[in-house]
């Protein structure tokens, strides 16, 4: 084997195992690097969610609040709880006058809070008997509601804050949910309630709001378990829906602990053929959860399109080496091929064959050593040669 092979063999293993070697290293870092980039940003993503949301029903729950802080909505309400005989009939008496008032001034309020929030389909205040007495909405104003008691259920529990149900809104069935807040009068007796029908285009926009990978999805679990999720249309309790089958104790988990109880985790789980990971977060202030799920598939799509930029960069960088291991291997050997040459030339007897000495360096010391060796060769020769033909002479 030429010592040109030998010499290029052992420098490209020199170069090109360690690069190897550093592919697999990279190649097991990356895997793990991906998985935390995929946790981290999931993670990062769903408390964005999360906290838009809390700070969402902070709005509404401030609002309602505000409402039912007010003297004229505890009075009016107070005042519709009280027997007939008990109420004023003279247009002249002055708790009449003041009830018009405090009833002109509910309504002014509520009013302002439909138009001010385009969250809000409709505001009302129910009293005690079920029957609304004030609402944005001035043709449901006298009626008896036939699920009032829901709705008296609602203020006391979770907040104030209802599951998302699809309920008839201006002729449509779309998905609301109510926040409401108990009325109570200056002597802390509960007069009533204030009610307050939210539509779902902020919930949709905050879901459709991140899309990290084709098969991402994020859904939302009210705290009576149902699943709101694109297409917005159909509201279904969490254990009706096989997709969740296999994190129905992920999400019955998240949706029975309180908001200083919960505690946000990464599962991975099977999913109809496909393995899947999820990650949910609580929403403060409603007991509430955000879910967000993703095949692994598309995450291990991502780590191997990252792979193959890894092994592309690894390959061409072997390739420019190889290159550069080629061209400086010819060029360090090329002295010793023109030091071959020369002493094969000798060997044939070529007496005028000299080194070229064009460098300094020790190639150079070489060919000038070998220069004078050959001339001090050449010159005994030359004498040799000259006593041979005087001898010669002499003898004949």
């Amino acid at each position: 084997m030429k010592i040109r092979t030998k010499l290029g063999t052992v420098i490209a293993c020199f170069i090109a195992i360690p690069i190897i070697i550093l592919n697999f290293i990279l190649v097991g870092n990356l895997k793990a690097y991906n998985q935390r980039t995929y946790e981290s940003g999931i993670s990062k993503t769903a408390k964005y969610q999360s906290e838009s949301i809390a700070d969402f029903f902070e709005e509404a729950l401030n609002s309602s609040k505000e409402v039912v802080s007010s003297n004229y909505i505890k009075d009016f309400t107070t005042y519709s709880n009280l027997p007939e005989d008990q109420k004023s009939s003279s247009k002249e008496d002055q708790e009449y006058k003041q009830m018009i008032i405090n009833q002109t001034s509910s309504y002014v309020s509520i009013s302002n809070i439909k138009k001010q929030n385009v969250n809000v389909e409709s505001a009302m205040i129910i009293n005690n008997s079920g029957v609304v007495i004030a609402s944005s909405d001035e043709s449901t104003v006298g009626q008896k509601l036939p699920d009032a008691q829901k709705m008296f259920n609602v203020a006391d529990v979770n907040n104030g804050v209802s599951a998302i149900s699809v309920q008839s809104v201006n002729g449509k069935s779309i998905p609301v949910f109510y926040v409401a807040k108990s009325i109570f009068s200056n002597d802390n007796v509960k007069q009533g309630v204030f009610l307050q029908t939210y539509n779902t285009n902020f919930l949709q926009k905050i879901i459709n709001s991140a899309k990290t990978y084709k098969s991402s999805n994020t859904l939302i679990v009210d705290s009576f378990g149902n699943i709101f999720e694109y297409q917005y249309e159909n509201i279904k309790q969490y254990t009706d829906v096989s997709n969740y089958s296999n994190i129905k104790n992920v999400i019955k988990n998240s949706i029975s602990a309180d908001n200083q109880t919960h505690k946000s985790n990464f599962t991975v789980y099977s999913n109809i053929g496909h393995k899947s990971c999820a990650y949910n977060i609580a929403v403060p202030n409603a007991n509430w959860s955000i879910i967000s799920t993703a095949e692994i598939g598309d995450i291990e799509e991502s780590f191997n399109a990252s792979i193959a930029k890894v092994k592309l960069a690894s390959t061409l960088i072997i390739l420019l080496v190889m290159a550069l291991v080629i061209g400086f291997v010819f060029y360090f050997t090329k002295p010793i091929d023109n030091i071959v040459d020369i002493l094969t030339k000798k060997q044939r007897g070529d007496q005028n064959a000299r080194f070229e000495v064009k460098t300094n360096d020790e190639f150079g010391k070489i060919g000038t050593a070998f220069n004078l060796m050959f001339d001090d060769v050449f010159e005994s020769e030359q004498r040799y040669r000259t006593i041979v033909e005087m001898t010669d002479n002499i003898v004949f």
